[in-house]
């Protein structure tokens, strides 16, 4: 639990509710209130990389 409380006071993940996992194409996991929620924040993300990706643009948390 110590862990738990640590990550989530050390990252963003708590304030944008996504987790990517390094390593993993397709290792990404999503949470918020009800499974609608959180389909909305999967997809914002994936608009998000997307128009990176599109706009040249890297950074953290896109990698080409």
């Amino acid at each position: 639990m110590l862990l738990t409380t640590m990550f989530f006071q050390r990252t963003v993940v708590r304030e944008r509710m996504v987790l990517s996992m390094s390593g993993h194409e397709e290792g990404v996991v999503a949470f918020w209130h009800t499974a609608e929620e959180t389909g909305t924040v999967m997809l914002a993300f994936l608009a998000r990389a997307l128009a990176m990706k599109y706009a040249g643009i890297t950074g953290a948390g896109c990698r080409n």
